[in-house]
């Protein structure tokens, strides 16, 4: 600041020229951090979609691969799984037995189906799958869990 009390030539201007820079600085970094938060809240956004998307087709394994639902949300196949994984937590082949879980629990909880019933209407192929997913992922069998 003392250049812009001196009397030396052009020392004013100087001053005025870095607090320019100064400022062009912040508003850069200030810019940076808004297109980074609305990148942010976009992904969020595109997993919550994505989420859905596999809850609504969990039965459908045709619409639940790498390549439909990257051409669905418009991401490489080939990214979907590692999209996925960064932002959600998880992989492709994660969530969806997750979530088939998760809906399966639900209709042995609540609903008079039969366990083949609703292995089929979670999108499994036979009863023996999802009783080796149960087992592995809850320890437990779909019979033990509907009582």
């Amino acid at each position: 600041m003392e250049e812009f009390t001196m009397r030396a030539p052009y020392s004013h201007e100087l001053a005025l020229e870095l607090f320019r820079a100064i400022a062009t600085i912040v508003v850069r970094q200030v810019s940076k951090f808004k297109q980074s938060n609305d990148a942010l809240e976009n992904d969020r956004a595109r997993i919550a979609h994505i989420l859905s998307y596999i809850r609504q087709h969990i039965a459908r394994e045709d619409r639940l691969t790498l390549a439909s639902i990257g051409q669905e949300f418009n991401i490489s196949a080939n990214y979907v799984s590692e999209y996925l994984r960064k932002h959600a937590g998880k992989g492709l082949k994660k969530i969806i037995t997750e979530t088939r879980l998760e809906r399966a629990l639900i209709l042995l909880k609540q609903s008079p189906y039969s366990i083949t019933e609703i292995a089929q209407k979670v999108g499994y192929s036979d009863i023996s799958h999802m009783n080796k997913m149960f087992r592995k992922y809850r320890g437990t069998s779909p019979s033990m869990e509907r009582k």
